[in-house]
């Protein structure tokens, strides 16, 4: 090896320079990854209720809990009006017309005026919200105003108690789906997280036909409002989809303010992960990864324990996987066949591909000689630096993330490790003299 290096030292600078270049893309991965963090646990606040009503503590109890479990960020979804009429502690009642007219004496819960024009309503998709306080009261017809184009209802106002009367509206959108629009987060429920310490992050469920660009500004003015790190969208397709000048808005404000846009899968239920336009949007903001359910794409330098154990080495064989990956990339189903592989059955792969390793290793090592030199310390020295990642895992912790590259490798560290010793312990020139004594 070494006579090799002393002929061909042009080559072994080469070697050298190309070793050095390709950290640049690997500390450049690094940085673009620190910044646009791949994964983030996220606190669902409906989740969380569900789990707070099925137990003995309260509600500030679990978020507490979360908090000193290092869980910082929580979802908040944007609620409609009939959301707010599903939750008993919030003082605000949403139903049709046919509904209202259902209950016995129901003309005497509203007053006079309000009650007219449930009378005169002749389409039973006619919807009323009446909330118990003025607050409320301003705080949805606002949202209202907002989010939908020419919002139109007959409101009326007495002390505390506030109706809106919702009809037909001049694209011909019903007064019963209107109660479906999202209106923002619920000011009460946005309290308790901030009381808490929490970083909110809005999110959204969109309806078709509701979804133009009114809706679309509203919700980017709310992300701007809790400068949310995430971008979150559930429902029937892309915020803003129905316009062309939302998906510009969405962009600008994706590029603007660094946020990411975020696939949430929740612990109990699966959330629509790809909408209709969500593809574009990832286009623009430069935000590909994954698109087309692709496997997930990473090497290790653990993987030449393969050519030990199956002996095939062409570059052929190689070529030919990457090009069935791709094929297999345009089939997701495929995705979870492989998802599906036993623990045990990949346990047994791994103890034999890793083992192998190990036993390559050894081999080698039993061809080198360790009588006249340093090689023992040598060996010795890179196994240990390449130990220490696994035993003490956060040992390099407050190195540079583009130290830590290389630090946390084992493999990489230990390897440049015995490199540089060698150098530096044996020289260059250490084979040549070996051979010298050989002959004398």
């Amino acid at each position: 090896m070494k006579s090799i290096l002393k002929k061909n030292r042009i080559l072994a600078v080469i070697a050298l320079i190309g070793l050095l270049a390709s950290l640049v893309p690997l500390i450049s991965r690094v940085q673009a990854e620190k910044s646009n963090k791949y994964y983030d646990i996220v606190l669902d606040y409906n989740s969380m209720r569900s789990m707070a009503r099925q137990s003995s503590q309260s509600e500030d109890e679990w978020i507490d809990l979360f908090k000193s479990l290092g869980v910082d960020k929580v979802a908040l979804s944007e609620a409609s009006a009939l959301n707010l009429h599903n939750n008993a502690a919030i003082p605000v009642h949403a139903m049709t017309v046919k509904k209202a007219a259902e209950s016995y004496g129901w003309e005497d819960q509203y007053p006079a005026e309000v009650a007219q024009w449930l009378r005169e309503s002749t389409d039973v998709s006619d919807a009323i919200i009446w909330t118990e306080t003025a607050a409320s009261y301003e705080w949805i017809l606002n949202a209202f105003e907002a989010r939908f184009e020419d919002f139109e209802a007959k409101t009326y106002l007495e002390g505390e108690h506030g109706f809106i009367f919702i009809q037909q509206q001049k694209n011909g959108m019903k007064g019963e789906k209107l109660l479906d629009l999202c209106l923002g987060i619920w000011p009460d429920t946005v309290e308790l997280f901030e009381r808490h310490g929490y970083q909110i992050i809005p999110r959204s469920v969109t309806e078709k036909n509701m979804n133009g660009t009114k809706f679309a500004e509203a919700y980017i003015e709310v992300l701007k409002h809790f400068n949310a790190p995430y971008f979150m969208n559930n429902g029937d397709e892309l915020v803003g989809y129905e316009d062309d000048e939302s998906l510009e808005l969405l962009t600008q404000y994706l590029n603007e303010s660094g946020a990411s846009v975020a696939m949430m899968e929740q612990n109990d239920q699966s959330q629509n992960l790809v909408w209709p336009g969500v593809e574009e949007l990832l286009d623009n903001t430069g935000l590909i990864g994954g698109i087309l359910n692709s496997f997930p794409y990473t090497a290790f330098a653990q993987n030449v324990g393969l050519i030990a154990v199956t002996g095939v080495k062409s570059r052929f064989v190689v070529a030919a996987s990457g090009v069935i990956l791709i094929l297999l990339g345009l089939f997701p189903k495929l995705a979870a066949i492989v998802a599906s592989i036993p623990n045990a059955v990949l346990g047994g792969a791994g103890i034999a591909m890793f083992g192998m390793i190990v036993a390559s290793g050894i081999r080698s090592l039993g061809k080198v000689s360790f009588d006249g030199n340093h090689n023992l310390m040598l060996v010795a020295i890179s196994i240990g630096v390449a130990m220490i990642p696994i035993a003490a895992p956060n040992f390099y912790a407050n190195f540079p993330d583009w130290a830590q590259i290389i630090l946390k490798s084992g493999i990489t560290f230990g390897s440049i490790t015995a490199i540089l010793l060698n150098l530096l312990l044996n020289g260059v020139n250490h084979g040549d003299e070996i051979q010298e004594m050989g002959r004398r």
